[in-house]
């Protein structure tokens, strides 16, 4: 979770990075697949979750405190200078804070908008998959749907402009039908590897079309985590990689959420600044006080929800 973290915080630098190193930004788009990462480990980690609690209100709760708490105070901080700089008023803060507007207008925090239904069905889809005979017909369907909604987007606006959200629901599918080999994934792990496959054909534009972009992510992040896993204890054994790993695991949400909102904050401080030599300076100042306010926003969350 760390690394994938650490990949989407360098995916976002790309536009302040493209007005001094085009080339260099190309690359770091692809810093992008991080979101499928964590899209893959949930499939696994909610699995697990649901494992444990007690209860589909337990599960709720959890998921409260974790996911929808943070973002609901994060948001609803960082985006007031929206209500006074962008046209809509209070009306579209509103719609950004409940993330209708990314359903409606292709904005705000897209991930979260996602997660959102996710964690709601997860829990029924659950209960249907663990019954005495392990059944994954509802993951695969809504992996084919996932596809199927992805080839229609090719003459559809509004289908293709939700491309992403289909590829992380493939990842997230994909990593709950994972969860039946989690515990051996020493002989796994090479399966996952050939996610990897996809990926010279569509970096390279042999093809590019809207299902073969979204199981190419997909599949280049779920390859992404196999080798990762493969290469983690090598790692660790820098000084203060496991340390750094961990803390930005934890605060992962949080870093992603400030780290949207700065970006955004930035771009109207700055303007056309972004684009030019100051560009890079300007984003590590976004990186350096993001993870210093996701820090400060998790430790005090947790505070709250122990006392």
């Amino acid at each position: 979770i760390g690394i994938a973290a650490i990949l989407i915080v360098v995916g976002h630098s790309q536009d302040f990075i493209a007005g001094c190193a085009p080339q260099l930004a190309k690359m770091i788009g692809y810093g992008s697949v991080g979101i499928n990462i964590f899209a893959f480990l949930s499939g696994i980690g909610l699995h697990f979750s649901m494992d444990k609690c007690q209860s589909v209100a337990h599960f709720y709760h959890r998921r409260i405190c974790r996911v929808f708490l943070p973002y609901l105070l994060i948001t609803a901080v960082m985006t007031i200078p929206t209500i006074f700089t962008q046209s809509g008023g209070v009306k579209q803060y509103l719609l950004d804070l409940s993330c209708i507007s990314f359903w409606t207008q292709h904005r705000g925090a897209w991930y979260i908008a996602w997660l959102l239904p996710i964690c709601f069905v997860y829990p029924f889809i659950w209960r249907r998959e663990n019954s005495s005979r392990r059944n994954y017909f509802a993951s695969a369907a809504i992996i084919l749907v996932s596809t199927l909604l992805a080839y229609l987007g090719k003459s559809n606006s509004l289908l293709h402009g939700f491309r992403s959200v289909y590829s992380v629901t493939i990842s997230f599918f994909l990593g709950n039908i994972y969860t039946t080999h989690v515990l051996s994934n020493n002989r796994t792990l090479g399966f996952l590897l050939l996610g990897f496959i996809p990926t010279p054909f569509y970096a390279l534009g042999f093809i590019r079309n809207n299902v073969f972009y979204v199981w190419t992510f997909a599949l280049f992040g779920i390859g992404l985590c196999a080798f990762f896993a493969l290469v983690l204890p090598l790692i660790n054994r820098i000084s203060g990689a496991k340390w750094v790993l961990e803390k930005m695991g934890t605060i992962s949400l949080e870093s992603y959420l400030t780290n949207i909102y700065l970006i955004t904050w930035a771009r109207m401080l700055f303007r056309e600044g972004i684009e030019t030599e100051l560009g890079p300076v300007i984003y590590i100042g976004i990186v350096f006080v993001g993870l210093l306010l996701a820090g400060m926003i998790h430790s005090g969350i947790n505070r709250i929800i122990r006392n």
